[in-house]
């Protein structure tokens, strides 16, 4: 995974290939237009701590409750029309809080309050969509 940010830069800068057809060199470009997997991998490319923990939930900040005889966190939800949505504002601000804390003990406060477990790979995606767009 760590080659994987400097692979998606080679294919939206352009890799030179070769057309047999008209015997020229031609720039290959791609844009990455969405990512699929199972919950383990699409929470680790958004780089959030994961369906099982207190933050879990990629689509908003439903705090998850620890069930001690069931060994397991649940997620309470009274009004589920009425949740505390991710955006991609809030996502930027979560990564600024964690990136810009230097002191290690108070950052894993940060990631636990955020739900956010690293930082360089959406911060990775963040430049390209704005140096790109």
């Amino acid at each position: 995974m760590y080659n994987l940010p400097f692979k998606i830069y080679l294919i939206i800068d352009g890799i030179t290939m070769y057309d047999g057809l008209s015997k020229e060199n031609f720039l290959l470009r791609s844009h990455m237009i969405m990512w699929t997997g199972d919950i383990p991998a699409i929470t680790k490319i958004m780089c959030l701590t994961g369906h099982n923990s207190y933050m879990g939930c990629r689509f908003c900040y439903l705090r998850g409750v620890y069930c001690s005889n069931r060994r397991h966190v649940y997620y309470p939800c009274d009004d589920p029309f009425n949740l505390n949505k991710r955006t991609e504002q809030s996502f930027e601000h979560d990564i600024s809080l964690v990136e810009n804390e230097h002191q290690q003990n108070q950052q894993k406060v940060i990631m636990k309050r955020t739900g956010m477990n690293c930082i360089f790979f959406y911060t990775f995606v963040f430049f390209l969509k704005n140096y790109y767009i």
